[in-house]
């Protein structure tokens, strides 16, 4: 993923926005309309908002900035994580990653987010198997992967 940033806002399963002030695809909105991944969302005079959910068969969605406008922590998309996560290099994975040989799925088991991987990987420099419960400000590392799992909510009361 290089420099980038997502921010995670918990789980959901259905997408919806309301008409005040907002466009989908460039047509003001009526009422509220139900997101499909590729909508395009403008809010205002100019923030622009692109929704993506590349699985339709699990909950995940994800906008990104597509105007100029930045969030504070800067971020470069929003995850609205539902079920479970799957990063990878494939276009059916919910963050995208070239440069990944594997898949990474992070998922909530009785409450705790986990991971699996079809390959072994690391937590903090520990090797876990394919499975492993995790926390916030793990390291994440395998043969082609590695990401480490930020605290927004530490970022945001350091700007």
């Amino acid at each position: 993923m290089g420099g980038n940033q997502l921010a995670g806002l918990g789980r959901a399963s259905r997408f919806r926005i309301s008409r005040r002030e907002t466009a989908l695809n460039d047509r003001p909105l009526e009422a509220v309309a139900m997101l499909k991944d590729g909508h395009r969302i403008k809010l205002g005079s100019g923030v622009v908002l692109n929704f993506r959910r590349p699985n339709p068969l699990s909950g995940p969605a994800r906008l990104d900035l597509a105007s100029r406008h930045r969030t504070q922590p800067p971020v470069d998309g929003i995850l609205f994580m539902g079920g479970r996560l799957i990063l990878g290099p494939g276009p059916q994975c919910h963050i995208v990653c070239p440069g990944w040989e594997q898949q990474l799925i992070l998922y909530f088991q009785n409450g705790t987010l986990c991971c699996r991987s079809e390959r072994p990987f690391s937590v903090d420099g520990t090797e876990v198997g394919s499975q492993a419960e995790i926390h916030r400000g793990a390291r994440i590392a395998a043969e082609s992967l590695a990401l480490v799992l930020e605290d927004l909510t530490e970022a945001k009361d350091s700007v």
